[in-house]
């Protein structure tokens, strides 16, 4: 089940004591953070201190190279940009072990999905919490 919220770009205390906050960096679960890039990049600097270890941080479109041991956190920027066949791969990395994909978008991927661009299944593996970050304070 996906767990939706929406903060503001301010992202004070508001935002950590949230559910979904817990979700992500408690229990661990995958989560995307959908809004503009420098607001995903503020909310990835206050988690990366909860990130299960040790992480591996990466850009897309950039051809996606998975770990192969070691890791037990991804944090994927701009998810929305991968082709096919890297979401492909990114779905059978995530049958493994126990691990946890955090992932930003700077445009929802729902649509994408609905357009068949962006793979269903990966979508809700990966939306276990979503942040919509938006500047309106909505």
């Amino acid at each position: 089940m996906t767990s939706v919220a929406a903060v503001s770009e301010g992202l004070g205390s508001e935002l950590i004591s949230t559910p979904e906050w817990h979700s992500v960096s408690t229990r661990q679960h995958n989560a995307i953070f959908e809004g503009p890039e420098h607001a995903t990049e503020r909310l990835l600097s206050l988690l990366r201190p909860h990130l299960r270890g040790p992480a591996i941080w990466k850009r897309a479109p950039m051809p996606l190279e998975l770990p192969t041991h070691g890791c037990v956190a991804l944090v994927l920027r701009n998810v929305g940009a991968l082709n096919r066949h890297e979401q492909a791969r990114l779905l059978r990395w995530l049958d493994g072990e126990r691990k946890q994909v955090v992932s930003t978008t700077p445009r929802p991927l729902f649509p994408l999905v609905a357009r068949g661009l962006f793979d269903e299944a990966l979508y809700y593996r990966l939306s276990m919490t979503l942040m919509r970050i938006s500047s309106d304070g909505a």
